[in-house]
């Protein structure tokens, strides 16, 4: 996800990394594609989102890694995430993202 795009504030450009079914399960609740979306939007424009990669796990279908994200929410969160990625013909265009997404590191 590049944090340049979630930036721009652009609901279309935000919209268009997704593709398909995504929800993300944060603990607290599930949320779908659009409301994914919104969260990304209300994050605030010097936002810069992280990925550290703990582990990955890839095949022709999908990619599921694990990693640490900064940049989210007050404090890092660990997430599980199972994707695909859509090129569509010829791959000029960037990938689309369709999967599920889990915060692991949920306070008990």
């Amino acid at each position: 996800m590049s944090s340049k795009t979630v930036q721009s504030k652009d609901k279309d450009e935000i919209g268009y990394l997704f593709t398909g079914y995504f929800s993300l399960n944060d603990c607290k609740r599930e949320y779908n594609q659009s409301q994914v979306i919104e969260k990304l939007m209300s994050l605030p424009s010097n936002n810069k989102i992280a990925f550290n990669v703990k582990w990955i796990r890839s095949s022709l279908e999908d990619i599921v890694f694990n990693a640490t994200v900064t940049g989210l929410g007050p404090a890092p969160m660990e997430v599980s995430l199972d994707l695909y990625a859509y090129r569509g013909f010829g791959n000029t265009t960037p990938p689309q993202l369709t999967g599920r997404g889990e915060v692991n590191n949920c306070e008990k």
